[in-house]
């Protein structure tokens, strides 16, 4: 599913894909950074109400 995601905003011409992690995920921190990071997302901590994180893939 991610591949296609990917696939579909480089194809509609998307520059971006960003987000966040939930805290309610945060037992799985680790797992969840390998998984973005494998995909290319840049991972910034961020501590603030329901997040962990905010993640974001530049597209070329």
């Amino acid at each position: 599913m991610m591949i296609a995601l990917i696939s579909y905003a480089r194809s509609n011409n998307y520059t971006t894909i960003d987000g966040w992690l939930s805290r309610v995920d945060y037992g799985h921190k680790e797992r969840l950074y390998h998984f973005y990071k494998k995909f290319g997302f840049e991972i910034s901590p961020n501590d603030t109400k329901m997040e962990f994180a905010d993640m974001k893939l530049l597209l070329d």
